[in-house]
C-alpha cells in the first residue's frame, strides 16, 4: 500500500511540527520582511552620522540600488538646509549585507562613507573653539532618484561619544579592514574625517602635579633627564628603579615619570611613598590631570626636565647591566649636538628588537611607508656590533638620546599621531630637516618588553585599524622626504 501524497496543509502542519509553532511564525515573519523590502528598492540606511568639527560631517551607511534609481545623495541638516555630497561620496566594499549584494544586480559595492564641509549652507564655523558648534546638526540624507522624485531619510541620532576617541573609533569601525583602494578611502573621506575630529579635541591642562621623591639624593645640575611615560602598567617604576639602584652612573641623572593615566593616580601616589624608603635614589612624579597620548606625556616631561640633555624612554625597557647610559654619553660625546642617538634593544629572549629603523613600502600596507626594524628577531650573537656610532634612518622612541635644545626647536613629537604610532619616526624626520643626523650605539644594550602598555588599550582590531591611520598619515606626510632619503645614500 502506498503512502498518500501530503497536501500543503499537512506539509505546514508538519515542518510546524518540527520547528516548533514560534520559530515557524518567527519565520514566516522574516520571509515576508524580506519580500516587502525588496519591493522597496533602493533602499539606504545611515550607520553613523558625526560632526567632526564645526565645518565638516562624516557619514556612512548601506545602500541597495540594484536598478540604480539614485543619482544623488544630499546632506540634510536640521535648519532645512542641504549639501551636495557628489564630490565626497565613496561607495566600496563591506563585510555587512555580503549576501544581499552578492544576490542583487550592482550591488557589488554597497557600503557609502563621505566627508563633506557645510560652511557653503548658512551655518556658522568657528574653528578657533574647542566644541563642535551645536546649533545646526545634520539630521539625514536626501536621496534623489531618477524619475525625479526624492525620499528624505532621517537618522536616529545617538548620544554623542563623551570623548574624542571615541568618535575616532566611531569612523574607523566603518573603514574597510582590507580591500583594494582603501589607502584612496583613506585620502579621500576616513583620513581627514579623523584628522578633522581629532584636530578638534579639547586641549587639556599639560602642566600637571609634580612630586619630588628622594630629594635630598637629586643631583642639582643633572647631566640627562630622563623622561618616562606611563599608561596602564604602573608596576614598570619599580622593576626600573631596581635596576637603576645598582647603578652608580644614575645618582648624575634626573629620573621622570609622566603619568598619563589618571585613573592610577590615587594608586600610584601610594606606591611611590613605599618606593622612595626602599629604593634610594632620587625620581620624580608628573602627575597628568588627563591621557595625553604617547606624544602628549613626553612633550610635557619635556616641559619639567632639568638637564640639557634628555633621554625618551619607555618604561618597559630595562638595562642589561649598569653603566649603559654612562656608555651611550660616552659614544656620543663628538656627535650628540649635532645628532640624534638610539641604543640597541632587545627581547628577553636575547633576539633583537631595534637596531636602528629604516622606511619600507609594504605591499602588505597599500604601499605606505611602515618602520621597518632590520634583524628583528635575530640572535644578538649574530648581528655585529660596531664600536661606534653608526648612522641609519630613523631610531626608535623606546629610547632616544637628544639635545633639548634640539627637542624644542622641531616642536617636539607630533601630537597629531593618535595614542603612540609612528611619532619616533616623525621626530626622526623634522630632525633631518633642520640639519640633525640619526645615528645608533648598537653596543649600547638593554630589554625592551614592548607595547606592555599598548595592550592594554583596546581590542585588537582597534588598535591595527589606528596603526594604519597613523602609517597613512606618516606617509602622507612625510613621502617626498622619505624617497629623496632613499634615492640618496644616508648621511
Amino acid at each position: 500500500m502506498t503512502n498518500p501524497q501530503p497536501t500543503s496543509q499537512s506539509f505546514k502542519q508538519h515542518c510546524r511540527a518540527l520547528v516548533g509553532e514560534k520559530r515557524w511564525r518567527a519565520s514566516r515573519r522574516q520571509l515576508f520582511q524580506l519580500r516587502y523590502n525588496l519591493s522597496r528598492f533602493p533602499q539606504i540606511t545611515i550607520d553613523t552620522m558625526v560632526t567632526t568639527d564645526p565645518c565638516h560631517v562624516f557619514a556612512s551607511g548601506h545602500k541597495l540600488d540594484p536598478y540604480n534609481q539614485i543619482v544623488a545623495v544630499d546632506l540634510w541638516l536640521e535648519n532645512g538646509t542641504f549639501v551636495n555630497t557628489e564630490k565626497y561620496f565613496r561607495s566600496y566594499t563591506s563585510g555587512k549585507r555580503k549576501i544581499a549584494s552578492e544576490l542583487l544586480p550592482n550591488c557589488d559595492q554597497p557600503a557609502f562613507a563621505f566627508h563633506v564641509s557645510i560652511v557653503d549652507t548658512n551655518t556658522t564655523c568657528d574653528k578657533s573653539t574647542s566644541k563642535v558648534n551645536t546649533t545646526v546638526q545634520p539630521c539625514g540624507l536626501r536621496v534623489h532618484l531618477r524619475n525625479g522624485q526624492h525620499r528624505l531619510i532621517r537618522y536616529k541620532r545617538r548620544p554623542a561619544p563623551g570623548h574624542t576617541l571615541a568618535t575616532v573609533r566611531n569612523i574607523l569601525q566603518r573603514a574597510p579592514v582590507a580591500m583594494p583602494g582603501r589607502r584612496a578611502l583613506f585620502n579621500d573621506v576616513f583620513g581627514p574625517a579623523i584628522r578633522s575630529a581629532w584636530s578638534n579635541r579639547s586641549q587639556p591642562d599639560k602642566t600637571g602635579e609634580l612630586v619630588r621623591c628622594n630629594e635630598h639624593l637629586r643631583s642639582l645640575n643633572p647631566v640627562v633627564s630622563l623622561i618616562i611615560p606611563i599608561y596602564g602598567r604602573y608596576d614598570f617604576i619599580e622593576h626600573q628603579l631596581a635596576q637603576f639602584i645598582n647603578d652608580v652612573d644614575m645618582q648624575r641623572h634626573e629620573i621622570l615619570y609622566v603619568i598619563d593615566d589618571p585613573r592610577l593616580n590615587t594608586a600610584i601616589m601610594d606606591s611611590i611613598k613605599m618606593l622612595e624608603k626602599v629604593y634610594k635614589i632620587a625620581f620624580s612624579v608628573l602627575f597628568l590631570e588627563s591621557n595625553l597620548g604617547y606624544a602628549g606625556a613626553n612633550n610635557s616631561g619635556v616641559q619639567h626636565a632639568s638637564a640639557d640633555t634628555l633621554l625618551l624612554l619607555n618604561s618597559d625597557v630595562l638595562p642589561v647591566q649598569p653603566g649603559w647610559l654612562q656608555a651611550l654619553l660616552a659614544l656620543s660625546a663628538d656627535h650628540i649636538n649635532n645628532s640624534i642617538v638610539g641604543a640597541r634593544l632587545i627581547y628577553e629572549d636575547n633576539t633583537i628588537q631595534h637596531n636602528g629603523m629604516q622606511f619600507h613600502a609594504s605591499m602588505f600596507a597599500d604601499d605606505l611607508w611602515i618602520n621597518l626594524h632590520p634583524a628583528k628577531g635575530f640572535p644578538v650573537g649574530l648581528v655585529p656590533a660596531s664600536q661606534s656610532l653608526v648612522d641609519c634612518e630613523s631610531v626608535t622612541g623606546a629610547c632616544l638620546l637628544i639635545k633639548r635644545d634640539h627637542y624644542l626647536a622641531i616642536n617636539g613629537l607630533d601630537e597629531n599621531y593618535i595614542l603612540g604610532d609612528y611619532e619616533d619616526s616623525d621626530l626622526c624626520l623634522k630632525a633631518r630637516q633642520h640639519g640633525l643626523r640619526i645615528k645608533m650605539a648598537e653596543t649600547v644594550v638593554l630589554y625592551h618588553l614592548e607595547r606592555q602598555s599598548q595592550s592594554l588599550v583596546s581590542d585588537q582590531q582597534w588598535k591595527t585599524d589606528l596603526t594604519y591611520y597613523n602609517c597613512w598619515q606618516h606617509s602622507n606626510k612625510w613621502d617626498s622626504t622619505i624617497r629623496q632619503l632613499k634615492s640618496s645614500t644616508v648621511k
